[in-house]
């Protein structure tokens, strides 16, 4: 074989393996945003999320039950609020200062989603 055929041949393997790695990763990130994205619009939308630990009691949110059904937070008031005010109404809530606190950032932020889309 001639130096030019290894050359063709190693600079085609080495493209191939490029290629199929590029592809890998690009399906993997499109699936991850696919989940992500997917996730977002069923809270969005008021689907079931799963509050694992923590609860508000004043809001009929129950510890590891699952949210639905619940009209009674219709008459909330958040209608008119944006994200950021109704994770702050959340936070300082003061029927029980305890769950409150012990909620996490991504389960408030998962309540205000529930809390918004119920319109």
């Amino acid at each position: 074989m001639t130096i030019r055929k290894i050359f063709l041949l190693t600079s085609f393997l080495f493209f191939t393996v490029f290629l199929f790695i590029l592809v890998k990763n690009s399906f993997a990130l499109h699936k991850k945003s696919f989940v992500r994205t997917n996730r977002k619009l069923n809270i969005l939308k008021g689907k079931r999320i799963v509050i694992k630990s923590g609860c508000i009691r004043c809001h009929s949110f129950v510890k590891r039950k699952r949210i639905d059904n619940i009209v009674t937070l219709a008459g909330w008031g958040n209608k008119n609020l944006s994200l950021k005010q109704t994770e702050k109404a959340i936070r300082s809530c003061r029927m029980d200062p305890y769950c409150s606190q012990i909620l996490t950032n991504k389960q408030v932020k998962y309540i205000a989603y529930y809390l918004n889309s119920l319109k």
